[in-house]
């Protein structure tokens, strides 16, 4: 019964990477829904996004030497990952993440993609994959404030997840607990931000997975059964986790 209710509470907490602090990722940022691209999409612009997210992040930004190179690794990372969506979904992958980078441009006449279906769902993945890429290209005094302004945009939104949730319960987190709760996440958004940081571009999605699953048993264990019934039924709407896997005791 314990581990099932930790299970659905990190289902409620957990923040997409890319899509989780910059509009909705991963892990870490949302780039919307996928509409017509074949035919009305612009071409992802990488480095136009690298710019948005420092600006966003309040960071240092980048010079012209810099978006030259950065625009370089995209250009050679790319190549390696286009064909194989192309011939997927046969569909041009620069403009499938440009469609993704701007949603809100107006498309009569096509018809729109779901956000959920394989082919956003992918286009999504790789620019996110791609970014990572880019953004380990960044000066240290820039990737690591950004990636920290993330997590904190992550731990902001897991923070209003859980007490909203309890409090519209009626069963909410009591002062000792909300400072315990805090300190969970805070100890969180700083490993997320290390973890990512020295994964120097490579995927780090699997550790996040653990070390969010480790952040949620911990949560869970603070509350008393009155709130981890009520927590558990208004986060049952949210399904398990698509990824379970054992919290890692590797991680303090």
């Amino acid at each position: 019964m314990k581990r099932w209710i930790w299970l659905i509470v990190l289902a409620q907490l957990a923040v997409p990477a890319l899509a989780q602090d910059e509009g909705g990722d991963g892990g870490f940022f949302d780039l919307g829904s996928l509409g017509n691209a074949a035919n009305v999409a612009p071409e992802f612009n990488p480095v136009a996004e690298v710019r948005t997210m420092l600006a966003r992040a309040n960071v240092a930004p980048m010079d012209k030497k810099q978006e030259s190179d950065l625009k370089k690794v995209y250009e050679k990372e790319i190549k390696i990952v286009a064909k194989t969506y192309e011939t997927r979904f046969g569909v041009p992958l620069k403009e499938a993440m440009g469609a993704l980078q701007a949603p809100a441009r107006g498309r009569r006449g096509g018809n729109s993609t779901r956000p959920d279906s394989p082919r956003v769902v992918e286009a999504r993945r790789l620019s996110t994959l791609l970014l990572d890429k880019m953004i380990a290209g960044l000066r240290i005094d820039q990737q690591g404030p950004l990636r920290r302004h993330q997590s904190e945009q992550a731990r902001i939104a897991k923070l209003n997840t859980l007490t909203n949730s309890l409090a519209v319960a009626g069963t909410p987190l009591s002062p000792a607990q909300l400072t315990e709760v805090e300190a969970i996440l805070v100890r969180e958004s700083r490993l997320r931000t290390l973890l990512i940081v020295e994964a120097k571009g490579a995927p780090y999605q699997s550790q996040v997975v653990q070390l969010e699953a480790q952040t949620a048993e911990r949560l869970v264990a603070l509350l008393d059964p009155p709130q981890r019934t009520a927590y558990a039924a208004t986060t049952a709407g949210a399904g398990a986790p698509r990824t379970q896997r054992a919290p890692s005791r590797g991680i303090n």
